[in-house]
């Protein structure tokens, strides 16, 4: 069995990837892992403890270790064609869009990133917002957006990043920070720049968009009554107080960039 703990802040630590062999399940290994997992280095140090995405199988013994739910994330697919081919939306904010690619992007606009981010969460994560932007493959590749009020990236008011981590891989986009209103629009300006060079079959290209929403039910409900996505699964946060995992946040976190990093 295994699981993986990161730190997230300097009070938080976050599990995630929590597996045990089907043969060997029963036996106590998953509630050891947590439990020593839960140990902190230090004596005495109180360190708050969350799940960023808890499955069914896992919720049970969550509950006996004294985590309680904490928010609601939904997963979401559609194809890269089936946002395409959705009217184009007008926001207030559209002459000031701005899309990089993610492994050339300028420092400054790496940090406006990093800084919307930590309003939306509440947590400082530079490094992983780096290394997502950088990939995970030599095949991956990453793009972000930005949507303004003043044409400069540092006056955004909604961001997302898309990145695949293999060629044909699902294009997957998160985080996104701000407005509802806005995800729309960044998700099409994305893939028009993620997949530049096939503008002439954009519009037919049936790689799956996925996505996880967080703590955000109308924008759920949006994207699939009127949007045409579909419903992966929806699993609850769980954390060691109750609180929500992004509770220093602004209340702007729209999406996750990963199921354990949040």
């Amino acid at each position: 069995g295994c699981v993986l703990k990161v730190t997230l802040d300097e009070d938080t630590v976050g599990f995630g990837m929590v597996l045990v062999s089907t043969s060997k399940r029963g036996m106590g290994l998953a509630r050891a892992l947590i439990e020593r997992a839960m140990r902190t280095d230090t004596p005495g140090q109180d360190k708050r403890f969350v799940l960023a995405v808890c499955s069914s199988l896992g919720q049970p013994l969550y509950r006996k270790l004294g985590f309680q739910e904490a928010g609601m994330v939904t997963a979401l697919t559609c194809s890269v064609s089936d946002i395409m081919q959705l009217p184009r939306e007008h926001v207030d904010y559209d002459n000031n869009l701005m899309v990089h690619d993610g492994k050339s992007c300028k420092n400054e606009t790496i940090a406006s990133l990093v800084n919307h981010d930590a309003n939306a969460t509440g947590m400082r994560r530079e490094d992983r917002i780096k290394q997502l932007l950088k990939g995970y493959s030599d095949g991956s590749r990453s793009t972000l957006a930005f949507l303004s009020t003043a044409g400069r990236d540092d006056n955004c008011v909604s961001t997302a990043v898309a990145r695949q981590d293999c060629l044909d891989g699902p294009l997957i986009i998160g985080p996104i920070t701000g407005q509802e209103e806005c995800c729309i629009p960044l998700m099409q300006a994305l893939i028009e720049t993620h997949f530049a060079g096939d503008e002439g079959r954009i519009a037919t290209i049936n790689i799956p968009v996925m996505m996880m929403v967080t703590d955000h039910p109308n924008l759920v409900a949006e994207l699939l009554e009127i949007k045409g996505m579909t419903k992966l699964w929806e699993c609850p946060a769980m954390t060691s107080d109750g609180r929500p995992v992004y509770q220093n946040g602004d209340g702007s976190y729209l999406a996750m960039m990963h199921p354990t990093l949040g």
